[in-house]
Parts: structure tokens; C-alpha cells; sequence
């Protein structure tokens, strides 16, 4: 679990840049995130789609500046899948998905998602994001030893068959890893 943000691991946030935090306009290490101004003196600026941010602002900017993530969609299926009907109680079940989307929404979009955010999710949480594979042989063997994910938890063989994952750029899969039982998963977004 990364310690600068809980679902992409410290090697990989160390990767980002320097540059003007979108929010503050200070010059630190920024990293991509969707998020909307709500404050009269940053539309002052005359700028209301921000892109990069710093860790800071990341934690304190109001949640509801935050771009909402296209993988929050089956946050609801996941919770149910993962705590039966019975085991939580609604207001738990309410605070349980809030936490899980302010903590996606506060995590740097550094995964490369070609065709939309699909973040995987595990044992109740979303997974750390551990980078891309060293090279090619790499990537390849991913179908032999971790889970594809697709919206959910699959099979690559069940999704390209007998065709070899070879991505054009390294980037377009990413890996992940389950926090808590360490279970690894890859997504192929290609273009």
C-alpha cells in the first residue's frame, strides 16, 4: 500500500512530475486528476477544469470537485458482492461506499484506461496500482498468472481467446494488486 496514496504504490507516484499545482498555483509534483473548481477565486482565473494537482490538494480540494471515476459504477455490485445482503447495515453499507468513492476519486489517474477507468476492486477495496510490466515476455505472461480484469474479475481467455497479449505500448496494461490478499489483476486497454 503506497503511503502517498493508498491505491498506487510509492514507485510509480514518484514517477510524476513538477510542475504548477492547477489548485494552489504552486510549483510542486503534480499528478493527473479530473477535477472542477468551486471557489470564486480560482473561476476568477478564468479556468474551471483542472488536471493536475498536488498531493495536498488532492487530500483537502472539496470532494464534490472531484471528477466522479467511471469505475465508481459498480462500486455498488462490488460492496453487495463482497458483503452479503444482511451483513452490513444500510447506514454501514452508505459510509462504506462514500469512503471507497472519496478514496478512488483522491487517487491520481496514473493508470493509462484507452477505454475508460476500470479500476479493479478486491476483499472489499480497491487494489494498488503497481505500474506496467518490464517488457513484452512480461506482459505476455500476465495471462498465465494474474486475473484479468474487465469490470470485473475474468479471464482473459474468455475475452480474446487464443490471442496473444502483445500491447503496442506497455502502457496499455496495467497491474494491480490486491491489498489484502495480494491477489494480482491486469487490465489490456488497447487502442
Amino acid at each position: 500500500m503506497g503511503k502517498l496514496f493508498r491505491y498506487i504504490i510509492d514507485q510509480v507516484a514518484a514517477q510524476a512530475e513538477t510542475g504548477i499545482c492547477h489548485y494552489c498555483d504552486q510549483a510542486r509534483t503534480v499528478y493527473p486528476i479530473r477535477a472542477v473548481a468551486d471557489d470564486a477565486d480560482y473561476w476568477d482565473k478564468g479556468t474551471e477544469q483542472i488536471d493536475e494537482l498536488c498531493a495536498h490538494c488532492i487530500r483537502v480540494i472539496p470532494l464534490i470537485s472531484l471528477a466522479t471515476r467511471e469505475s465508481e459504477r459498480w462500486l455498488t455490485a462490488h460492496i453487495n458482492s463482497h458483503y452479503p445482503k444482511g451483513t452490513l447495515s444500510k447506514e454501514l453499507r452508505q459510509t462504506k461506499l462514500i469512503g471507497l468513492a472519496d478514496r478512488l476519486r483522491r487517487t491520481p489517474e496514473m493508470p493509462l484506461f484507452l477505454q475508460g477507468d476500470d479500476w479493479p476492486f478486491c476483499c472489499g477495496e480497491w487494489c494498488e496500482f503497481l505500474g506496467v510490466p518490464d517488457n513484452g515476455q512480461a506482459a505476455i505472461a500476465l495471462v498465465d498468472t494474474d486475473t484479468y480484469w474487465s469490470g470485473g474479475p475474468g479471464t482473459y481467455a474468455s475475452e480474446f481467446g487464443d490471442m496473444t497479449l502483445e500491447p503496442e505500448d506497455l502502457e496499455e496494461v496495467s497491474l494491480f494488486r490486491c491489498l489484502h490478499c495480494h491477489q494480482p489483476f491486469f487490465t489490456w486497454q488497447f487502442t
